[in-house]
């Protein structure tokens, strides 16, 4: 069993685990404080791991110094009077839904309670604005972000290789993830005695996040991306099971239909694979 996901001092109550769960093992339990954190059902749990990879607090990435700061507010007068800290947040809610993207946000319920909720225009997104000052309820709101992939892309398990979207610009550049876990059906075969993933499915699950950039633009809705080609593919390292792959595409040439785009997967900053890859859309 599991005894813990990460240290209880430095849970956020994120309930990314209780998201990433396949078997409903976990659930949230509210402490004496208020905050929720994750409680694990030792009678569901399969020990698969997937909520000890999923968790940030397991991933904490090297700090650096920053190299330039910026100061930033809204231009728009009455959208700062309403908003907190300049206003800015709303402007990136802004952008985003100006392209056809979908935003999640802070905002209380019907029932006062402070829960992550989904807007799609800028009206819905306007009730993300001011401080809060309290822990959001966060449900399951990883796995209906999850949902929306499914409503982009067509593929579906066990060949849905992304968790989750962790940013994106329509038709330019796009960030994803996959916690890779023990329980991954590729990994009876290849290897028993040493599990590791194979290449062919990490320049897969890039292929995945190429085509939700690409079909993400208003103009290929419902439309499927095949691959074209995929060219100056290099592998530097094995990827295993607890490895959090992080898979990022930019895309460096549209025509059309036609799109090539830069591809990196890595693991903890590390470079894993790294190809040009070239969509069809049809």
């Amino acid at each position: 069993m599991i005894a813990q996901i990460c240290e209880e001092s430095k849970c956020t109550g994120c309930l990314a685990c209780m998201n990433l769960c396949p078997c409903g093992a976990i659930t949230c339990q509210e402490r004496e404080d208020g905050n929720v954190i994750p409680q694990i059902d030792p009678e569901k749990c399969i020990e698969c791991h997937r909520c000890v990879q999923g968790c940030p607090e397991n991933h904490v990435k090297e700090k650096h110094e920053p190299r330039q700061c910026y100061a930033t507010w809204q231009k728009d007068r009455k959208e700062r009077k309403y908003s907190a800290s300049g206003g800015i947040a709303f402007g990136f809610y802004k952008r985003w839904i100006q392209n056809a993207g979908i935003v999640y946000g802070a905002a209380f319920n019907e029932k006062g309670i402070l829960t992550q909720q989904k807007a799609e225009t800028l009206e819905e997104a306007r009730k993300f604005r001011g401080s809060k000052y309290v822990q959001s309820y966060n449900g399951f709101s990883y796995s209906e972000i999850g949902k929306e992939i499914m409503e982009v892309i067509p593929h579906r398990q066990p060949m849905l290789l992304i968790d989750t979207i962790e940013e994106l610009t329509p038709g330019e550049h796009g960030i994803g993830k996959k916690c890779v876990s023990y329980n991954e059906p590729y990994f009876a075969g290849h290897f028993p005695q040493e599990p590791v993933m194979p290449g062919v499915l990490m320049i897969e699950a890039l292929a995945q996040v190429g085509a939700v950039v690409m079909l993400s633009c208003p103009e290929y809705k419902g439309k499927t991306a095949y691959f074209g080609a995929i060219n100056q593919a290099k592998f530097k390292r094995k990827v295993v099971p607890g490895d959090v792959l992080m898979l990022e595409v930019e895309m460096i040439k549209k025509k059309g239909p036609i799109g090539i785009g830069k591809a990196v997967a890595t693991v903890e900053g590390e470079v894993a694979v790294s190809a040009e890859l070239t969509f069809a859309i049809g």
